[in-house]
């Protein structure tokens, strides 16, 4: 970890702090997100006037983070997460070709980032849709698998859920050289987390962030355990900062809820106000 100002804001425990170069050396895999579901104009649109320091953002395909590196001026700071290496990967492959200072129009498709890395990220396969082999339960108290009746494993499949959120990148700073070069600017102090997003609060320090971004995470019901983790990660947002996220309102996900939904609906327990709305995307402020 840098001993710089981030010490400020970071407690000392092991999740690790990863940047561009660590990513592109360690990383890779089938990405099932590459460009942005919602229209990134959209996203920061919702940031407060008063402009942002640090953001953690959900990687996705990257293209947020990119935004919002370029959208908030010299020294800002995204902590880029995701449980998933491929999708950290494409952030890092798009920040890359950025920062040559060549790049006068920003537009590359995933197979073009996967050729010049390798072939170390692949299209998430899309003809795999469902699977005619069961996974194996197992009893708690035995610590013994049970497996699933032939009969029940010719009848029924496990549904494989992938996106086809890819292609290429469409951004309207693409050809923007001012933007372009904000965003080069601030790539030193791009860091990425392999992480939960309920488990983020362990390594940020109460009242360090100005904005969070969650994407179109979806949640199922609060539970006690969720709520404590919840409240602990807006615990890391200042007063005044903002939680910005996709209300996808589709329930495409077994019907669950996205997380800006989750805060929307449960705002006075999170201690949280409407702050904005733009297309899908809702914003909710901190008291």
């Amino acid at each position: 970890m840098e001993k710089n100002k981030k010490e400020g804001m970071l407690k000392k425990l092991p999740l690790r702090l990863l940047n561009v170069d660590d990513v592109l050396k360690s990383y890779g895999g089938f990405a099932r997100f590459y460009s942005a579901d919602v229209p990134v104009e959209d996203v920061v649109s919702l940031v407060p006037k008063e402009g942002f320091g640090r953001v953690l953002c959900c990687c996705e395909g990257g293209d947020f983070a990119l935004t919002f590196m370029g959208k908030g001026g010299p020294g800002t700071e995204v902590f880029a997460f995701d449980i998933c290496s491929a999708q950290l990967f494409v952030l890092a492959a798009k920040a890359a070709l950025i920062k040559d200072p060549k790049t006068m129009n920003f537009a590359p498709s995933l197979e073009y980032l996967s050729t010049v890395n390798q072939g170390r990220i692949q299209r998430f396969p899309q003809i795999i849709s469902r699977f005619n082999v069961q996974s194996k339960l197992v009893n708690i108290k035995t610590k013994k698998y049970v497996e699933f009746p032939v009969e029940f494993t010719q009848k029924f499949g496990v549904e494989i859920f992938y996106s086809n959120r890819s292609g290429s990148t469409d951004v309207y700073w693409g050809k923007d050289q001012k933007f372009l070069s904000a965003i080069r600017k601030n790539i030193a102090s791009l860091r990425f987390i392999r992480e939960d997003i309920l488990f983020l609060p362990d390594l940020f320090k109460q009242d360090s962030l100005d904005i969070i971004f969650v994407s179109d995470i979806h949640m199922p019901s609060l539970m006690p355990f969720y709520i404590e983790r919840l409240n602990a990660l807006l615990s890391c947002l200042k007063s005044g900062g903002v939680v910005i996220g996709d209300a996808d309102r589709t329930g495409d996900l077994d019907n669950l809820p996205t997380l800006i939904e989750i805060f929307e609906e449960n705002a006075k327990g999170f201690h949280l106000k409407k702050y904005g709305e733009k297309g899908r995307v809702v914003a909710l402020q901190k008291l």
